[in-house]
């Protein structure tokens, strides 16, 4: 019994590790494809913009994706 409870708690926190790495992963990318947008500097793909925007804008405490979001903007009322 105690072996399964082991093995549970274990099996939890590697969900736990998992989704985590997945939400850093949907972020470095959403970094990455803004930063290829400000480089040119215009808006291809309407939809994936939202998308980045979005992820972005739920980084608080991320400096580098507060400015990238601040800048998306600026672009979004400029070139959409």
């Amino acid at each position: 019994m105690v072996i399964l409870i082991i093995l549970a708690i274990a099996g939890f926190f590697v969900v736990v590790i998992a989704l985590a790495l997945s939400i850093m992963s949907v972020q470095s990318r959403a970094k990455v494809k803004a930063k290829k947008i400000l480089a040119e500097g215009k808006v291809n793909d309407i939809g994936e913009f939202k998308r980045i925007s979005d992820v972005l804008a739920r980084m608080p405490n991320d400096l580098e994706a507060a400015d990238l979001w601040k800048r998306l903007q600026e672009i979004k009322l400029t070139k959409v």
